[in-house]
């Protein structure tokens, strides 16, 4: 009786000692496939990881030369004058006749083909001063299209004799090309 008891404890052993093993072999089975999963998983967010390093170096470099050229792009701009820009033109224009020491009177402004601003003008002076004015024109950096320009001499005694010399009066009108109609 003592050997079939050892017999049934060495059977018993056995059986708990292949169970163990089993279960350690399913154990480790289940650790190596959650590691390769995770590895797996690991690896897609590492390529993402990569791709949105690489999107945000390029915003970053798209922002330094955005802020690299901030500068000349805003000078480039207050060339281009829009609707509501427009009224800071014209007082651009009454400046050009200060500096001309011509008096400007707007005479019509008008919006053209929806792309560029007809400005009609006219301007009292000397004649150097109203060939003055127009030569400002011509070198403004606005692209500027003069259509027409009428230059008279006025009657002083007309005029009841305000200003010695002679005066002249200027009928102009423009095109501003750098017209933007927003």
């Amino acid at each position: 009786m003592n050997s079939k008891n050892r017999e049934k404890g060495i059977n018993f052993t056995l059986s708990v000692v292949t169970a163990i093993c089993v279960s350690a072999g399913v154990l480790y089975g289940f650790i190596l496939y959650k590691i390769y999963d995770e590895k797996g998983q690991a690896e897609k967010m590492l390529v993402t990881l990569s791709s949105e390093l690489k999107r945000e170096q390029s915003l970053q470099n798209i922002s330094s030369m955005l802020k690299e050229i901030s500068a000349e792009r805003a000078k480039i701009e207050s060339y281009f004058v829009d609707i509501k820009g427009s009224a800071g033109f014209l007082e651009k224009l009454q400046d050009f006749g200060e500096k001309a020491k011509v008096s400007i009177s707007l005479d019509n402004v008008d919006i053209e083909d929806k792309s560029a601003l007809r400005i009609d003008f006219s301007a009292n002076g000397t004649f150097g001063e109203v060939y003055r004015l127009l030569q400002i024109l011509e070198t403004t950096p606005y692209a500027i299209e003069v259509r027409s320009v009428n230059l008279n001499k006025v009657n002083i005694s007309a005029q009841g004799g305000n200003k010695s010399g002679n005066l002249w009066s200027g009928s102009f009108s423009i095109r501003l090309l750098s017209f933007i109609n927003k």
